[in-house]
């Protein structure tokens, strides 16, 4: 599926198309989790319809959990994994959910057969793997698809667990869930890159009763959870503050201040809010050069602050991301190729992402590749929206992944067509 989108001769409307974002799934998927796993009914409103979430609801309800959908709500009847339980799970492309449930069956107890797409299969899982075995659970392989198996126990009986947060923090949030499903203990998460995630998931804990301290040096970051959630309650999932990013990016791109709602506090715990201040440091330092660091706390963003960097004069360095290449695609060389396309100078030179604004005119569309990956898609479809010729993006169907009502929102901004 292909979409051109082209500037309208009036620009972006003022209210930036009154985005209706979508639900956190990063907050509807942990919530989801304790939900299915804690006896008891819970409500939880402001799910998400994207891709991602609807797959980890095809597991729940495969392992017996009454998941059932109502608009944007969920009613989960849960119940507590039974020791020895053998499940099996097939996650599409939900690098999140295949990471966290990884973590989280086996240290409840039970057997997990992971498998996912072609390019799940190709995302590292070497990080989880190594913590599990620590703890004596029995896994098959370190890459999709594996079987790991936590019936035998766990070989310490201190509940309190180390993992490598530096590639993704998704095993410890598995972890960190584990915690509080099996009755509380302590998790060091070494080298957390993206740590914010990890604040995400104790707020999330927090939402359902149970009470957690963090602690964190420069080094790791050291959580404790205690007590137990109460067997019935509501959770409101936030607004997609990744979602968010793509309309405050566009909105600097315009010179226009974001519509009222897009206040950061309406979001929750969320690393993607710090876009705020990457767009700042961007916009309000034209033609000088520019360096962008700590991105990797905010993996999503990258790629949209790419391509607002490639819409101003100058050169911005997106430093120190060897995380990105381990998305949905190598997002530095999938951004990278897309910009070069849409007439910016994009180059990565190790684990950083040069741009080199601003973006060459022309007068027909230019057609961007995505590597069919939902963000880039997205960051690059922006770009629509001011170079005069236009441009057009491949595999626009991609956006299901998180926010499936992004180019019916971009529509309001700017001409778009689906090509055939």
């Amino acid at each position: 599926m292909r979409f051109q989108i082209q500037p309208r001769d009036a620009g972006v409307p003022a209210d930036l198309g009154a985005p209706r974002l979508p639900g956190c799934k990063s907050h509807a998927q942990r919530a989801l989790l304790l939900a299915a796993f804690s006896a008891g009914e819970r409500l939880l409103r402001g799910v998400p319809d994207g891709d991602d979430v609807a797959c980890l609801e095809r597991v729940l309800r495969s392992w017996g959990r009454d998941v059932q959908a109502r608009g944007d709500e969920r009613r989960v009847t849960g119940a507590p994994l039974r020791p020895g339980q053998q499940l099996q799970a097939h996650v599409g492309e939900n690098g999140t959910a295949a990471r966290t449930l990884l973590m989280l069956v086996p240290l409840l107890g039970g057997c997990l057969q992971l498998d996912g797409a072609p390019g799940l299969r190709r995302r590292p899982f070497g990080a989880a793997v190594r913590a599990l075995r620590a703890l004596g659970v029995a896994c098959s392989s370190d890459e999709l698809p594996l079987q790991a198996d936590g019936s035998a126990g766990l070989s310490t009986a201190a509940r309190s667990w180390r993992v490598d947060a530096a590639v993704s923090t998704q095993p410890a949030t598995g972890a960190l869930l584990a915690l509080a499903l099996g009755g509380g203990g302590e998790l060091v998460a070494n080298a957390p890159r993206a740590g914010g995630y990890l604040h995400l998931t104790a707020a999330v804990l927090r939402a359902f009763g149970l009470v957690v301290e963090e602690q964190h040096d420069a080094g790791a970051s050291c959580f404790t959870v205690a007590g137990t959630a109460p067997p019935a309650g509501e959770y409101a999932v936030p607004p997609d503050a990744s979602a968010r990013a793509f309309v405050a990016a566009l909105a600097a791109m315009h010179g226009v201040h974001p519509p009222a709602g897009l206040d950061a506090f309406h979001f929750g715990s969320h690393p993607d809010l710090q876009i705020d201040e990457d767009l700042r440091c961007l916009f309000a330092n034209a033609d000088r050069d520019v360096q962008l660091r700590g991105l990797g706390a905010r993996p999503d963003c990258v790629p949209v602050l790419a391509a607002a960097a490639a819409t101003r004069p100058g050169t911005t360095r997106l430093c120190d991301l060897p995380n990105l290449r381990h998305k949905e695609s190598d997002r530095l060389a999938a951004m990278a190729a897309g910009l070069t396309a849409a007439g910016a100078r994009a180059t990565t030179e190790g684990d950083d992402l040069v741009v080199e604004g601003p973006l060459r005119d022309g007068a027909e569309a230019a057609h961007l590749p995505t590597a069919a990956d939902h963000r880039v898609v997205m960051a690059l479809a922006l770009l629509g929206t001011v170079r005069r010729g236009g441009v057009i993006v491949d595999h626009g169907a991609a956006v299901a992944k998180s926010w499936p009502g992004f180019f019916d929102w971009l529509a309001r901004c700017a001409d778009v067509r689906q090509l055939l």
